[in-house]
């Protein structure tokens, strides 16, 4: 069936396969299966609704409310709730069920959710289990890292989104099991490997794309089992040597006259997407693992039956429209950064609970709606009633709101993926947060293109300096793990600040839309990220 999106007003497809997986994951009150209705809203517009509740990147200096001592935090100083580090926030100092409220049958559902979200306390940072990893958001198991986002088990890394196994690994994207590793993106087992991408189990090597075991290359695209090699072709090491430093400037235009995979799938079968390792049955899927019978995920880990999901797994199955669903999750619909909860409904910031319906930032809870504790028989009944209350309200079936939100838009991953101006955002009753980028006490501001080209021309006092983004003017400083990285690998100090380097590196990824085109050697009808109006092959 065609429908059409009351948002974008943009046409969409509702299968048959996505109907009979709805109805495994629609939730059950007193024997009474409640359906989840048809979308009204396309795939897009439900992901850029889902990843308004999520804020990586933005991280402030500020006062836990319960302790009272100095943390770091992903909510400012002057929210509406308040905001505990996660010794307080996991102690019995702090009972979530002291926030609950009647239900008001008379007031809209998300209403009185929206009330709770901006009263309830909050864990100040989605991270478990580090070491030395203040400035982190969404890590785990990691140590001595700075400015880390949706990471696990890596050491010493800086400026990365979603590296995990890694050590020594600086402004990376999306890398597994790599070490020594600098502006690199969607690549595995590499070492010593700079600026190169879809890349694997490479050594010794620069400016790489779509290469497979390769040691010692430069300028190189889709090579396998090679070694020095500059644009492709094969060069002494002598050769190799006096020719390192070239060629840069030409290198993307050599990379765009060679053929691209239609996408990146290993292993997998009866899949379609991109960036998919060992997945199963999985359809419009998008930097998946080990998952299956999945539609519309986007990075799954050990994801199974689920439906319009995003960063969700570890493992996860039988989710539907949630974001940062992960650890043991089973039977979430709508729900936020909510992990090892079960058969739960439009929660937010909840760990280790199962059956809660409009709950925010509960821990080791059951039978809760809107906070408030009920037994399994007044949960059911009442869960049952609010449901029928949503329909009514039309509020069923659909994400919760954006204004809701507990995060300005601008500061989340849906303004990463969708932005828009401020105008735009207060015209659609979201919030917005102005930018402050003033760095307190600094030596000096340098231009980014005033610094030295030779990293070995950088003094210490470098790290007392705020540099000026040459293309956003915005300034950054470096802390001496930065230099001392540039310093060991050669590398001059970078000229944008961090998040326009983050910016760059995502868009260097395929992005997350099929197309179904001729394939360029044989005519074949494929389905691929890349459209008929891209220029290679």
């Amino acid at each position: 069936m065609i429908k059409s999106c009351t948002n974008c007003n943009g046409t969409f497809e509702v299968t048959d396969v996505e109907r009979a997986l709805k109805e495994k994951i629609s939730p059950v009150f007193n024997g009474v299966r409640y359906e989840i209705p048809e979308s009204i809203l396309c795939p897009t517009c439900k992901q850029q609704r889902r990843m308004a509740w999520r804020n990586e990147r933005n991280l402030y200096k500020r006062t836990c409310d319960g302790s009272g001592k100095q943390i770091v935090a992903a909510y400012p100083p002057d929210t509406s709730f308040p905001v505990y580090d996660r010794e307080y926030w996991w102690s019995d100092a702090y009972d979530p069920t002291k926030y609950g409220r009647e239900i008001d049958f008379d007031k809209p559902f998300f209403e009185q959710l929206g009330e709770l979200v901006q009263s309830a306390p909050r864990l100040n940072l989605s991270n478990s289990h580090n070491e030395n990893c203040d400035y982190v958001n969404y890590t785990n198991y990691s140590k001595d890292c700075y400015l880390i986002y949706g990471n696990h088990q890596s050491e010493k890394c800086c400026h990365c989104w979603r590296v995990h196994h890694c050590l020594y690994c600086f402004d990376c994207t999306q890398l597994d099991q790599c070490q020594y590793c600098y502006e690199c993106t969607d690549c595995s087992e590499c070492y010593n490997v700079t600026h190169s991408r879809n890349s694997h189990v490479c050594s010794d090597s620069s400016y790489l794309v779509d290469c497979r075991n390769c040691k010692n290359c430069l300028f190189c695209c889709n090579l396998a089992n090679a070694e020095y090699c500059i644009m492709n072709e094969k060069v002494s090491p002598e050769e190799y040597e006096a020719r390192k430093n070239e060629l840069q400037e030409n290198f993307e235009e050599f990379v765009s006259s060679l053929p691209k995979r239609s996408s990146e799938l290993v292993q997998c079968e009866d899949c379609t997407g991109d960036y998919l390792v060992k997945c199963k049955d999985c359809i419009d899927c998008y930097s998946a693992n080990e998952s299956r019978d999945c539609l519309r995920l986007y990075l799954g880990e050990r994801t199974t039956d689920c439906i319009d999901c995003d960063i969700t797994g570890w493992p996860a199955e039988l989710c539907y429209d949630s974001i940062s669903a992960g650890v043991e999750a089973h039977l979430n619909r709508w729900i936020s950064t909510c992990w090892s909860c079960k058969d739960s409904l439009y929660c937010d910031t909840c760990f280790h609970s199962h059956h809660l319906f409009g709950c925010v930032a509960m821990k080791n809870n059951a039978y809760c709606i809107l906070n408030k504790q009920y037994t399994e028989e007044e949960y059911n009944d009442l869960a049952s009633k609010l449901i029928e209350h949503m329909k009514a309200t039309n509020e069923w079936g659909v994400f919760m709101p954006i204004e809701h939100s507990p995060f300005p838009y601008n500061e989340t991953v849906a303004f990463e993926n969708w932005p828009v101006t401020k105008e735009e955002v207060e015209r659609n009753g979201w919030q917005w947060r102005e930018q402050d980028d003033t760095i307190p006490d600094v030596k000096k501001t340098i231009p980014a293109d005033k610094l030295p080209s030779n990293i070995e021309d950088v003094p210490d006092d470098i790290l007392n300096w705020a540099i000026v983004c040459r293309k956003t003017e915005r300034p950054f400083k470096i802390v001496k793990q930065e230099l001392d990285f540039y310093r060991q690998m050669n590398l001059p100090i970078p000229h944008l600040h961090p998040d326009q380097r983050h910016h760059h590196r995502m868009n260097l990824r395929n992005p997350r839309v099929q197309h179904e085109r001729e394939c360029s050697n044989c005519e074949q009808i494929i389905s691929t990220t890349y459209s008929s109006e891209f220029k290679g092959k």
